[in-house]
């Protein structure tokens, strides 16, 4: 429900403003103004929050209890606090006074009673200790706890406060007998902040006020957060709050602040003054305004150190140290003139680091003094390190030490030896006028060298020959090679100089090596000197050296030839060239002689292999076949099928392990009757060689004459310039026949490829043509080659699919052991796990050609399957081939085996249009689409298992050709998927997933019919988490996949939203099936910038709650709260270079880009600040706030999407065991491996079709 009870009307009437409306209803028998609704808030909640003070005081004179909480322990004083309500902060806090003082009366009478009644009775033993009841009132409503305890300025965080924020929130206001009293010091549970702390962080300085002088609000109390990680508790001081403020309302609140009795002086549990975080913030007025009111305090805190002890070093922060970190020059000169000490001193550092750090205390004096030279940095050395000279100028004319030592100096001088560099003020300047000297903008890309005149690299290759071609395809690749290069070269110096702020950064390097040499003038004028001048006797690395890495220039073109050969040495490189010019000229005797028989000036060589390849990819066969030398060609596969010598199989031995060998993993488990345990080991039974002079005299290789058909080859090497694409990549040769249509070739390869060369390396079946060639084929092929594949091969006919459908059963003898008989039945699984081939079932699935070649795009292979002709070469495979037992035992069925094959190849032809839409966009596949739609009409609408129409995969696959054609044939725009959605959604999930990703987005938009824009955009999808708009689905998917949201993500929102910008933007304040809307998410996330382009469209937006009553500005609002309260204000990065690393002395103007000088527009950030200030600055325009109460049928449907979710969810997943005691030996190691227990989705093969195969794959 959407409301608990009757008060649907009352908490409208708040919501309106309608105090009459709320004062009939208080007055009703049955109203109860504590009631809550189904979000958890009262109705003095939401008035607080929304509504008007005379509507909550209405509600506080019917009864409603005061200190009722919210769910993140906000109570109402809280909420009116932070809306910065001074008139409800009254009503309250009076109200509350009303309640205690009537308490008291009520206690005193209490009393009395109690004080007769003891009078009356006389018969009680008093001096009985279990008769005796000590009562301590003033124990409960002591205020002790709640003070804050100021010892030498730092906060005392209790341990008793800290407990608090980690109780489980649980609303107080369950026991109705509680007396109903404010605590004005009580912290909300999640903020872990106080009424007055919301006040000033939101910039209330009336409430500020109110709430200290009238009621007594505790100034100096901190946010107190609690223990986490094992880190120490951590306070925020009320004096630092402001910051979170603009600069003039951070001025008025301190000032309000002071006059109140906040101190500066104040230090945190870390030993930070608000004096700390006020010098990281450019914000001079603030400490004018401390100046002002307490200048003793400010000069207490402008000299205090907070020292901090991680793992035993010492990290210490004045208040000057900060603004130096910050590059706060204005901050840091202020400082100096308040009197703020120039440097750190020894003896300040120790009186208060001996207080934090306890390991201190046992040490002597000359250790604590080095253990502080070597950890910590000066305020002139921080300067000069972040590259402010005139900071540091200002330090040294304050009194610093012109001989001041950088840490890595004073390690030298302690250790007497150092890798690093000794460093005083003046080497530290040193480096950095050198480098900015030396610093010139240039470009990183490097110039190709230029190639020289092609006689050069050919001359020493003989015309004609194989060397020749090689050397001449290599330079034409490297002179494309450096056409590319030069104009990436070109296109990158042209860039460089185009580029914008190359002249400001020339500038601001020019001004900062001007400061650098006036600080360094300034040194030698006090008499600084460098380290080595200082300590000569000091032993270490030499400070000037060179710091410019320059690049190595690339090597020249060279042509070499190189092969995959284990050994090229002693001339075999040579003998494997002529190899290869005997196969280029076909000369069949060298290759003999090469090959199969000792060889060289004395056949001192061994024989060649000659299944090697080239560098290229080459090899002798390919050539001989791609010179159209097939006798030689034949006879190198026969030399292959000689020299071929496949890896001997390993014996394997086995033995049964008994139950008592088991690991101790098997200890608790349960024995079961077939827990076997089989293991194996491999023997070898090569102990010896024979003969060792036949070792030298042979060639022998791993590689089949199988291998060797299917190789890849160069065509590109020596194909004639009228070759199409796909030839001149790397293919095999089968590519290459298909490809050139060369029928010839495809005959020789397939003869080849099924004769006793080949088949005899075999013991059983084997693949000639793989799927990727199958499918190539279908691509790039004419069909009289494709006829031909079909016919020699079969091209994947599903036999085994047949043999199943037909109900056939093929016994086949078992090679091995089948296993014991148990129980009349054959344990296969038990000599499975003991090495051997259990019987396996080959996947019977198989492409259907048609389909294939459809997705291939092409026009005539689609007409040449829809014909006769493939079922007559399907036959003649068949017919030829009537040895194998299952095309025996089908041709006995009725209709025999033309009955399946025609049956197969017409099978889900219907989905032809979709498989022609899931391939590539060309002119040849637009005329396929096109003849499908004329010829086969009734594919426009047809759904795939995955409930697609041609048109939703045409949007998905982001197809704009393909969608006009079949929107103008009339395909349904609406149509939906199984899961509800329809092209909107889907165009946002290409290839089913969601993409961030712009391409054909506009396009694919414009196609679609205005006036069906409104219905698609809130068409709702069952995506997680369900009940998802178009635009609501892609805001998911930025938060799902934590994608930065900036550049094209921002785009595609701009566009999406401009798309739907003449329907109102309705689809925006729908709620998804999580109940919120997709600013809410928006802005959970942080997506600032796709914030801003939702309240370009409708700034109403953020009045709208979700399903638990919560509008996207309280999100943002308590957020941006949250943030402030729970983290103290940001403080810089230390100056630090630790001992370990090599100092990096380079000033950070150099490595900015030249563009970051030029003033750009300001981008928003994905940040507390940046979307609160977004928010705030929307609400202040807004006209109308009035607030858009979740109604009773949305919060419902809320309620009933989530239940069905979680009902559809356990319905479609079951736990699978992932073992069968009839299918698995092994037993309890075995389910292990096999992970039992563990639930998984099942999904049946049926489900799927081509579409589901295909769709994420092309």
């Amino acid at each position: 429900m959407a409301y608990i009870g009757n008060t649907a009307q009352l908490f409208q009437a708040i919501a309106d403003n309608d105090v009459e409306t709320v004062r009939e209803w208080l007055t009703r028998d049955d109203a109860d103004p504590n009631r809550r609704d189904h979000t958890g808030r009262a109705p003095l909640h939401l008035a607080t929050m929304v509504s008007t003070p005379e509507i909550v005081q209405c509600l506080v004179d019917h009864g409603a209890r005061l200190i009722a909480r919210l769910a993140d322990g906000r109570m109402a004083l809280h909420l009116a606090a932070e809306r910065g309500s001074v008139d409800i902060v009254r009503i309250l806090l009076h109200k509350s006074e009303e309640n205690e003082e009537a308490e008291e009366e009520k206690k005193d009478q209490q009393r009395a009673a109690k004080s007769n009644t003891q009078a009356e009775t006389e018969d009680v033993d008093m001096t009985d200790p279990d008769n005796m009841v000590v009562v301590n009132e003033d124990l409960e409503d002591s205020d002790e706890d709640k003070m804050s305890l100021i010892t030498g300025s730092f906060v005392d965080v209790k341990k008793e406060d800290v407990k608090m924020g980690n109780e489980e929130a649980i609303p107080d206001d369950i026991d109705e007998s509680e007396p109903d009293i404010i605590d004005i010091n009580a912290d909300a549970w999640d903020c872990h902040a106080t009424p007055l702390h919301l006040a000033i962080v939101h910039g209330h300085t009336e409430v500020v006020k109110e709430l200290v002088s009238a009621f007594g609000a505790d100034v100096l109390l901190p946010i107190k957060l609690p223990k986490i990680n094992h880190l120490d508790p951590v306070s925020i001081l009320p004096l630092t709050l402001p910051l979170r403020l603009s600069q003039d309302q951070a001025v008025i609140m301190t000032e309000a602040l002071l006059k109140l009795g906040a101190t500066p002086a104040q230090a945190d549990s870390t030993g930070r003054t608000p004096l700390h975080y006020f010098a990281a913030r450019r914000r001079p007025a603030l400490f004018d305004v401390l100046i002002k009111h307490d200048p003793s305090a400010v000069k207490r805190a402008i000299d205090h150190l907070a020292v901090e002890d991680v793992y035993y070093r010492t990290y210490v922060e004045s208040v000057l140290t900060v603004a130096v970190d910050s590059r706060h020059s204005d901050i840091v000169e202020k400082l100096l003139t308040l009197g703020a000490p120039p440097d750190i001193n020894f003896s300040k550092y120790i009186q208060i680091a001996i207080r934090q750090c306890e390991w201190l205390k046992t040490r002597d004096a000359d250790a604590n003094l080095k253990s502080f030279q070597q950890n910590v940095i000066q305020p002139i050395v921080a300067a000069i390190l972040t590259d402010q000279p005139l900071v540091a100028l200002k330090l040294l004319q304050n009194g610093v030490d012109p001989n001041t030592l950088s840490t890595f100096g004073y390690t030298i001088l302690s250790e007497k030896h150092s890798s690093n560099p000794g460093e005083s003020l003046m080497d530290l300047v040193d480096a950095k006028i050198c480098l900015l000297q030396d610093y010139k903008e240039s470009c990183k890309n490097i110039p190709p060298t230029p190639l020289q005149s092609d006689e050069v690299y050919l001359a020493e290759y003989p015309e004609g020959s194989c060397q020749l071609c090689f050397a001449k395809e290599r330079l034409e690749r490297e002179k494309a090679s450096f056409k590319r290069r030069q104009e990436e070269y070109e296109k990158a110096i042209q860039e460089a100089k185009n580029r914008k702020g190359l002249e400001e950064k020339s500038d601001a390097i020019t001004a900062l090596l001007h400061d650098f040499q006036a600080l360094h003038s300034a040194l030698i004028m006090k008499g600084a000197k460098t380290f080595k001048e200082l300590h000569p006797d000091a032993i270490c690395m030499n400070h000037r050296q060179s710091r410019v890495f320059t690049p190595g220039k690339p090597g020249e073109f060279k042509i070499d030839f190189n092969f995959n050969a284990a050994d090229l040495s002693g001339g075999r490189k040579e003998g494997y060239i002529k190899l290869f010019e005997a196969a280029w000229s076909g000369d069949i005797e060298t290759i003999k002689s090469l090959t199969l028989d000792m060889w060289g000036p004395d056949k001192q060589m061994s024989p060649l292999v000659i299944s090697v390849n080239e560098s290229m990819g080459a090899s002798p066969f390919s050539i001989a076949v791609l010179r159209g030398h097939f006798d030689v060609a034949k006879a190198i596969l026969q030399i292959v099928r000689a020299q071929y010598k496949p890896k001997a199989a390993t014996r394997q031995t086995y033995h049964m392990q008994s139950d008592d060998e088991e690991d101790e993993s098997d200890a608790g488990g349960t024995q079961e009757e077939d827990g076997l345990q089989i293991t194996g080991e491999g023997v070898c039974d090569e102990l010896t060689i024979d003969n060792i002079g036949e070792v030298a005299t042979q060639a022998e290789s791993n590689v089949s004459p199988l291998d060797v058909l299917q190789q890849s080859c160069r065509a590109s090497l020596i194909a004639d310039p009228s070759a199409t694409e796909h030839s001149l990549s790397h293919i095999n040769l089968f590519n290459f026949a298909v490809g050139q249509d060369n029928i010839e070739l495809l005959r020789f390869l397939l003869d080849l490829g099924q004769s006793e060369i080949v088949s005899g390396a075999f013991d059983g079946p084997y693949e000639l043509l793989s799927s990727t060639n199958l499918n190539d084929a279908l691509r790039d092929g004419q069909p009289r080659c494709i006829a031909l594949i079909i016919s020699r091969t079969g091209a994947h006919l599903p036999l085994d699919k047949f043999v199943e459908e037909g109900g056939i059963t093929i016994k086949q003898k078992p090679k091995y052991y089948q296993g014991l008989s148990i129980h009349g039945k054959k344990r296969e699984d038990w000599a499975a796990a003991a090495g051997q081939d259990a019987p396996s079932r080959i996947s019977s699935e198989s492409d259907i050609p048609l389909l294939r070649a459809a997705l291939a795009g092409s026009l005539v292979n689609v007409e040449w399957f829809l014909s006769t002709a493939p079922k007559r070469h399907y036959m003649e495979f068949a017919n030829s081939n009537k040895q194998d037992k299952r095309l025996r035992k089908l041709s006995q069925l009725p209709g025999g085996v033309e009955k399946f094959i025609e049956k197969w190849l017409s099978s889900r032809n219907d989905l032809l249009l979709h498989c022609a839409i899931m391939g590539r966009e060309t002119d040849e596949s637009l005329k396929l689409v096109n003849y499908i739609i004329e010829n086969a009409p009734s594919c426009l609408e047809k759904k795939s298992s995955q409930g697609y129409t041609p048109l939703l995969l045409a949007f998905s696959k982001r197809r704009p050709r393909f969608a006009k054609v079949l929107i103008e044939a009339g395909a349904n725009v609406e149509a939906r998927d199984v899961l509800g959605n329809n092209i909107l959604h889907i165009l946002n999930k290409p290839n089913g997933s969601y993409s961030s990703l712009d391409t054909n987005l506009k396009e694919l938009l414009d196609l679609i019919d205005p006036s069906v824009v409104s219905s698609l955009l809130t068409c709702r999808s069952a995506d997680g988490p369900g009940a998802l708009t178009p635009f609501a689905a892609w805001i998911n998917h930025l938060s799902s996949h934590h994608i930065r949201v900036s550049g094209t993500p921002v785009q595609i929102t701009k566009l999406l939203l401009d798309f739907a910008k003449p329907t109102g933007q309705a689809h925006l304040e729908l709620l998804d099936g999580s109940g919120n809307t997709p600013l809410h998410i928006a802005v959970r996330e942080k997506f600032t910038p796709i914030v801003r382009l939702m309240l370009e469209c409708n700034p109403k937006l953020l009045t709208i709650e979700n399903s638990t009553g919560t509008t996207p500005m309280d999100l943002v609002r308590d957020g941006w709260t949250t943030n402030a309260t729970t983290t103290s204000p940001k403080l810089p990065e230390r100056t630090n270079v630790p001992q370990w690393r090599k100092p990096d002395y380079s000033p950070a103007v150099l490595s900015k880009d030249p563009e970051s000088f030029v003033s750009k527009t300001k981008q928003d950030t994905c940040d507390h600040s940046s979307l609160y200030k977004l928010c705030l600055g929307v609400w202040g325009r807004l006209n109308q706030k009035k607030r858009k109460l979740v109604s009773l049928l949305e919060a419902n449907e809320v309620a009933k999407r989530v239940e069905r979710r979680v009902r559809s969810t356990h319905t479609r997943t079951r736990v699978v065991r992932a073992y069968d005691t009839d299918n698995m030996a092994g037993g309890r190691r075995a389910r292990r491996r096999a992970g039992y227990g563990y639930s998984v989705s099942v999904r049946s093969s049926d489900e799927e079709d081509e579409v589901s195969k295909w769709h994420e794959l092309y």
